[in-house]
């Protein structure tokens, strides 16, 4: 009876470790997204891109809230591969929509919205976009409602991303093709990155106001007319009596 017991222990035991191996094995890579979530996106400021770098063996992540008198250069992150260079965002959708969107640009690029826990709710590339650049508005239903309303125009050649999440972060990745790969200077990488609020085109009012114009001056123009023909009639009659 005691072998058989402790038998039965054993089996619960090793039960109970095989458990708990399969949720951390399940739940880690989601623990570490969320604590890269808060030590790498939370502390960036809102619509300011910052390059990306690999980080070194043994090197854990800084603390950029204590860093507020140094510039931050480079981010560190985790399996970054060493054939793109990458570029992260952090965004807030309470202001209004982002803007997404690059400016001189050319290669194979990645680029994946996510947020807090490791939520990636929106990807696309270079192929999946047929060759051209990234040009996206991330909004929410009530947002892209609103600009309908007001402005379709605004929204032509945009490619609409729908979401409830309003705090989110883009991580931008650049094929180096050719030795091109994306600024690690913070002022050059806002020049070719853009991540920042929505701006609406404004609509165009040239067209009406010069019909109104137009419609003003026409009756100066008649009443000139009328004036001249009655100053010719009355100078006319003496000379014809």
């Amino acid at each position: 009876m005691i072998n058989r017991s402790l038998f039965v222990t054993l089996l619960i035991g090793l039960f109970l470790a095989a458990i708990i191996h399969i949720g951390i094995l399940l739940f880690a890579p989601r623990l570490s997204v969320s604590d890269a979530w808060e030590a790498i996106a939370l502390p960036l400021e809102p619509f300011v891109a910052v390059p990306v770098r690999a980080m070194r063996p043994g090197e854990v992540f800084n603390d950029l809230d204590e860093s507020d008198d140094t510039p931050i250069t480079e981010v560190p992150m985790r399996d970054l591969d060493p054939q793109f260079s990458h570029a992260i965002c952090r965004f807030d959708l309470n202001s209004g929509p982002v803007h997404i969107r690059t400016d001189g640009f050319e290669g194979f690029w990645t680029l994946n919205l996510f947020s807090a826990g490791g939520i990636s709710f929106f990807s696309t590339n270079e192929q999946v976009n047929a060759g051209r650049p990234p040009n996206i508005l991330v909004t929410t239903p009530s947002q892209v409602s609103s600009l309908r309303a007001n402005n379709s125009a605004s929204l032509n050649n945009l490619a609409l991303v729908e979401t409830e999440i309003l705090n989110a972060a883009v991580l931008f990745r650049a094929y180096r093709q050719h030795q091109q790969a994306l600024p690690t200077d913070m002022a050059e990488l806002q020049s070719v990155f853009y991540c920042s609020p929505f701006q609406q085109n404004p609509a165009p009012e040239t067209e009406e106001v010069q019909p109104a114009a137009t419609v003003l001056d026409e009756p100066i123009l008649e009443t000139e007319a009328v004036i001249e023909a009655e100053t010719t009639e009355t100078t006319e009659d003496p000379l014809t009596e």
